[in-house]
């Protein structure tokens, strides 16, 4: 493993590990003041530790082919929703039809941005507490000083995930450095 790639896989398990210390005080924090935090859905469900679940297929997008122009994290759990939300097909926006019996699929979208090269990514490893679905994302922008093209875009990541072991998905956003 060269010195480039080692120092990555550090800092991606020093992510991790930190991501996990936090993921209890994460579960009880809620990012919408004025709103009670996420509670599980039964006591057999609070007392289970965390599970890993792994990203089944993703696919990044520099302009998502999904309406409107807020960042926000979008839940689809059939091909009506898949219809209703997304304008590529699912062989196009994820690369691959989805299992919908035992899949769901998740858009996470960035706000509009002037310029392209700004680029999502979904690490292979999630976590699943409490009922929620803890998903990290990574974010790449361009070098200081890069020269970007200037044209309207809108970020965002479409990946397939478990269906089953939760409710609600919560997302973590991390620069890539």
């Amino acid at each position: 493993m060269s010195g480039r790639t080692a120092a990555g896989a550090a800092r991606a398990l020093s992510w991790w590990g930190l991501a996990l210390a936090l993921l209890p005080a994460l579960a009880l924090a809620d990012s919408r003041p004025g709103q009670s935090p996420p509670r599980p859905a039964s006591a057999a469900e609070a007392r289970q530790a965390p599970t890993a679940a792994k990203v089944l297929a993703w696919r990044a997008h520099g302009v998502c082919p999904m309406g409107g122009q807020k960042r926000g994290v979008h839940m689809l759990t059939s091909v009506q929703d898949w219809q209703k939300t997304l304008t590529q097909a699912e062989s196009g926006a994820l690369g691959r039809r989805v299992q919908w019996g035992r899949e769901r699929v998740l858009v996470y979208a960035l706000d509009g941005k002037p310029q392209l090269g700004t680029r999502l990514e979904s690490p292979g490893s999630l976590r699943i507490s409490g009922g929620v679905l803890w998903w990290p994302i990574v974010l790449r922008t361009p070098e200081p000083g890069a020269m970007a093209a200037t044209a309207l875009s809108r970020p965002c990541v479409i990946a397939a995930v478990p269906r089953r072991g939760w409710q609600r998905v919560r997302v973590l956003e991390r620069r890539a450095d």
